[in-house]
């Protein structure tokens, strides 16, 4: 895994530039915030806990108090970025003197760093900075959707500014964003979801052979990975894949493009339009509407603190509620988890160190007990 520490060193020098502050929550992720301008720079702090968002809202107006920066363990510092850096993004967005803040990223096997660029009040864009191959080729994947997308008239998604190397070891991706400080970030499902999601299904679907699809060949790892679960789980996946081979198997079918990381973190409402982001896991040719599956069972997990159990229980009255996008909502659900989960798995290798993991690995597989 990338020491994340010794990447911010290639990318910052530190005792120079802005007051920036340092803190950590309690699943390991950190993040650096300017001194300036920071009601902005929050903008890239995304917490799903109260703490977090009680902290997001009104850190701006008290960061100046040094006893609450010591309880809440907020370290302070300057920083600027190096120069290759600051070069490369003041020639990207045509800007000088810009602030950063910087997210360090969901200790995994896929942890990257994302800087926010902003000046003054307005957010500039995003940088991905990555020293790992696997990574890399997540950075190449998105640019290639979001082209693809962009073809296809899907409009609210941002645009790679550029996607290439910063040194011989460090890559970056650049995107664009209409995010503003009025934006909001919709934790509750709605209409707008529905018609962003109908009209990805209805700009990129096509038909083709079942075992053509992106959602055949994650199956079909899922298969390859399953020496990573017990025995009885691995003979449950067993079943449940049964399932869909059976309704898809030897069959066309008319699949979609699929964000594959649909929550309220990857988007926000500007001007009453829903702007979606990170789509560094999307997908071209899967069933449609699985990202409603992904946002709701996510949502259950990280904001509501459900337990499968719960989540079952809250899923069978939603599903009651979404009739008019969600037909067969037992099967969907099912092909949505087999798809979380054969993602995870070829991520992770069995290594979980993060308890979020391990903790959404035990309730994807009791969620595929109950549905099958």
């Amino acid at each position: 895994m990338t020491n994340i520490h010794n990447l911010l060193n290639h990318i910052l020098n530190d005792n120079s530039g802005y007051v920036h502050y340092t803190f950590s929550n309690t699943d390991g992720k950190t993040w650096l915030m300017p001194q300036n301008d920071m009601k902005t720079a929050m903008n890239l702090y995304q917490p799903s806990g109260i703490k977090g968002k009680l902290m997001k809202r009104f850190f701006p107006y008290f960061h100046r108090i040094k006893p609450l920066r010591t309880k809440l363990g907020i370290a302070q510092n300057r920083y600027e970025l190096q120069n290759s850096l600051k070069d490369l993004l003041s020639q990207i967005f045509h800007s000088d003197n810009f602030q950063f803040s910087v997210f360090c990223g969901t200790p995994s096997n896929h942890q990257k760093i994302t800087v926010q660029i902003s000046k003054g009040s307005n957010i500039l864009g995003y940088c991905k900075i990555s020293d790992r191959e696997n990574i890399k080729q997540l950075f190449s994947r998105e640019e290639k959707i979001l082209n693809t997308l962009k073809a296809k008239n899907i409009n609210q998604i941002p645009e790679c500014l550029y996607c290439g190397s910063l040194t011989d070891n460090i890559d970056l991706f650049v995107q664009s964003t209409v995010k503003t400080n009025h934006s909001k970030v919709l934790h509750k499902w709605n209409s707008q979801h529905w018609a962003f999601l109908a009209n990805l299904k209805q700009q990129t679907e096509q038909i083709l052979p079942f075992e053509q699809t992106d959602y055949f060949r994650d199956i079909d790892k899922l298969r390859q990975n399953q020496s990573y679960l017990s025995i009885p789980d691995r003979n449950m996946i067993d079943s449940a894949i049964d399932k869909v081979m059976d309704y898809y198997g030897g069959k066309l079918v008319t699949f979609c493009a699929y964000h594959a990381d649909f929550t309220p973190w990857n988007m926000f409402l500007e001007q009453n339009q829903l702007f979606v982001f990170d789509f560094e896991y999307a997908q071209l040719t899967y069933p449609p509407y699985l990202d409603w599956f992904h946002f709701f069972t996510q949502c259950c997990i990280f904001e509501e603190r459900l337990n499968a159990n719960e989540i079952y229980n809250a899923y069978l009255i939603q599903k009651r509620k979404e009739t008019e996008y969600l037909k067969n909502s037992d099967f969907y659900y099912l092909c949505y988890l087999l798809n979380i989960l054969s993602l995870y798995l070829e991520r992770e290798k069995g290594l979980y160190n993060n308890h979020d993991v391990k903790k959404s690995l035990s309730i994807w597989l009791k969620l595929i007990y109950f549905l099958i």
